[in-house]
């Protein structure tokens, strides 16, 4: 195996916008038309029937903010028009390096601690705990390229 060192400088820009709105458009859907197809019989579900069930307050602060973003068909089709754009950068990447998988560190911080659900310290300056922990596994879940994530061992 070489190694080879990548630069896509737009895709974590490209990735941010995008990678919520498809999330929380098809989770949305998804999970609604599972939950129907099981309880066919008693009538529609929708997410917010879910809250008052979810006892951990991450999981219900994700299912409350899928509830009220209320991404819209058009801003799907806005973020699917973009993950295409992303996948075509990858593509072009790869096809101008020989590469065919990424391979990265997880995460490049050390992982928050409890309770530390919306900042997060880098460098000395406070950061959102989401856009650091996933800096180096959003642009290529989004774009559905291959990739391998691994823990990476810290020295000091």
């Amino acid at each position: 195996m070489t190694v080879v060192e990548l630069s896509l400088p737009d895709d974590l820009a490209l990735a941010t916008g995008p990678g919520i709105d498809l999330v929380f458009y098809e989770a949305e859907r998804l999970l609604a038309t599972r939950v129907n197809n099981a309880r066919s019989h008693m009538g529609s579900f929708d997410i917010t029937d879910l809250l008052d069930s979810i006892e951990s307050p991450d999981v219900r602060a994700t299912f409350e903010s899928i509830a009220s973003a209320q991404v819209t068909a058009s801003a799907y089709e806005h973020a699917r028009r973009i993950r295409w754009r992303l996948r075509r950068l990858y593509s072009e990447m790869f096809a101008a390096s020989g590469v065919t998988a990424l391979i990265a560190p997880t995460v490049h911080v050390l992982p928050p601690l409890i309770g530390q659900d919306q900042t997060i310290e880098v460098d000395g300056k406070p950061q959102p705990v989401f856009s650091t922990i996933t800096r180096n596994t959003a642009p290529g879940s989004v774009a559905g390229v291959p990739d391998a994530v691994r823990p990476r061992p810290i020295h000091p």
